[in-house]
């Protein structure tokens, strides 16, 4: 946490707002961050009862007075130059400014930093936001974690966006980023490396690393579905959301296969956990044998991945 809380505090750029929300951690960390707070006018504390990640991120977010909004993982540490970096292409326009991270581990190993496509992208219709929700969300190329982005906080606000409860579903940086880029106009991702990402097997994701969560990703893309559907300006996507849907579940499939001892048993588990099963089914198929969807939204790779996973399935 204290090397966490340095590397904020150590930014180039300095007009921010610090929130540290403590969750009902059991050790010293609400003795840490009231320290801190004592050191710092721009620190601000928050203790609460444990509530889980998303709930976190919602009392943060709940008294946020800054005009962007960034998330960071206590157990991880951000570049100096990170806000001195991304504030200026928000200020000239851009609603989402992504960048790229690397993986560390205490023992001095360092991973990455993982490639992501880089570039401006314009989305002034309803076909182009559609568009860049397929291809550069669902498909990784910009990859969605709350931790590689800043957004703006008045769009968060305006369309009441939270993080679902991530002991519901499962990644709920993905359900957060598939609805915020449902409303924005421009998004920019940066080829920089502005994040080290903490790998650490008792982490949340490493205790989901080789388990059947497909209840748990089918309730994401419910989710989803249910914001889209409350939004004039989420019609096409809540119309065209079958092709969303699909991705969005071979995606995580695909993600713990790699994982698991016995790939034969997590697919009937998988099969069995999903009581929509024959529709996603033909879904898939629909999509398999749609060679215009294929071209339009898949990859070469994305689209092997899609066929040779589904054909497993």
């Amino acid at each position: 946490l204290q090397e966490c809380v340095d590397s904020v505090l150590g930014q180039t750029y300095s007009d921010f707002e610090l929130i540290l929300v403590n969750d009902g951690s059991p050790d010293n960390c609400a003795a840490i961050c009231d320290e801190y707070a004592r050191k710092d006018a721009r620190i601000r504390v928050i203790h609460k009862v444990n509530g889980g990640l998303s709930d976190a991120r919602n009392a943060g977010l709940d008294i946020a007075r800054g005009k962007y909004v960034y998330f960071l993982d206590s157990d991880d540490r951000i570049a100096p130059e990170l806000l001195a970096t991304t504030i200026p292409y928000m200020d000239q326009g851009y609603e989402l400014t992504a960048f790229m991270l690397r993986e560390f581990c205490d023992d001095g190993f360092v991973q990455g930093p993982w490639k992501r496509k880089c570039g401006a992208f314009a989305m002034n219709t309803s076909e182009e936001r559609r568009d860049f929700i397929h291809r550069e969300i669902v498909q990784g190329k910009i990859g969605w974690s709350a931790c590689t982005r800043v957004f703006v906080r008045d769009i968060i606000e305006k369309y009441q966006l939270r993080f679902v409860d991530n002991r519901k579903i499962f990644a709920e940086d993905m359900y957060f980023s598939l609805c915020y880029c449902a409303h924005i106009k421009r998004a920019v991702c940066l080829d920089s490396c502005l994040y080290d990402y903490r790998l650490r097997g008792d982490s949340i994701m490493g205790h989901q690393t080789g388990k059947n969560n497909v209840v748990r990703i089918n309730q994401l893309a419910q989710e989803v579905l249910k914001h889209y559907r409350q939004w004039d300006d989420c019609k096409l996507l809540a119309e065209d959301f079958s092709l969303l849907y699909v991705q969005i579940i071979m995606d995580q499939f695909v993600y713990q296969l790699q994982y698991v001892k016995d790939p034969e048993k997590y697919r009937e588990n998988v099969i069995s956990s999903l009581e929509n099963w024959p529709q996603l089914r033909d879904m898939i198929f629909d999509q398999l044998n749609n060679p215009d969807v294929l071209r339009e939204y898949y990859t070469p790779m994305n689209r092997f991945e899609l066929i040779r996973n589904a054909k497993f399935l």
